[in-house]
């Protein structure tokens, strides 16, 4: 039976920095740690095994870029698509105090103290999302660039999301077609910010506009 590390592959145990604060920093190392012993677990189960750390959170690993990495989502459903769910590099957080990052560690201490599985369906299903934002990475610079973290995650997904309403000209558009249309359209108007301040200059600072 095809466990969750069928080739072998070592798992990616640098500890990030988070913070130059201390505590936040060393909360931070201490959740990493907890979520290496998760991973080492699921590493040896049977392909599709994640961790169900409770109100919906899960664990998961998945090779990366040569690696197995350690993941974590809020909203793993079965069949899902790349793009379908909200998932993250464990070692990749931002934005979270000492407080939060201790009490994540603390649900995934508990865990360990009474694992709790769920099995991804299809089994592989969490290797082909994970390969999918690889591939899709590759495919736009030629090599796999650093994954997002959460807050830059959330950040991208609430400006293109700003852009996904009904289009009177294509109603019956799907969710997919809607998702294209808005990637494109804020580009666009990216594109076009980038532009205006380029051309802005330090005169422009005290010019008045009507």
């Amino acid at each position: 039976m095809s466990t969750n590390n069928p080739n072998a592959l070592d798992l990616n145990r640098a500890i990030n920095t988070y913070s130059s604060d201390e505590a936040e920093r060393l909360a931070y190392q201490r959740m990493q740690e907890v979520g290496f012993k998760i991973a080492d677990i699921l590493i040896e189960m049977p392909l599709g095994t994640m961790a169900d750390l409770g109100q919906g959170e899960c664990l998961f690993v998945a090779p990366y870029a040569g690696r197995i990495e350690v993941f974590s989502t809020p909203d793993w459903h079965d069949n899902c698509r790349w793009g379908d769910v909200n998932w993250f590099f464990l070692n990749d957080y931002q934005g979270l105090s000492a407080e939060d990052l201790d009490e994540h560690r603390v649900t995934m201490e508990n865990w360990l103290k009474n694992p709790v599985f769920r099995q991804c369906v299809p089994a592989d299903n969490a290797f082909k999302v994970v390969a999918a934002q690889e591939d899709w990475a590759q495919s736009q610079t030629g090599a796999a660039p650093s994954p997002l973290n959460r807050y830059e995650h959330d950040n991208v997904k609430s400006l293109i999301g700003g852009y996904m309403v009904t289009s009177k000209s294509k109603p019956q558009e799907t969710r997919v077609e809607q998702f294209s249309r808005a990637k494109a359209e804020l580009i666009g108007h990216l594109e076009r910010q980038l532009q205006q301040v380029k051309g802005f200059t330090f005169a422009d600072l005290s010019k008045k506009v009507s």
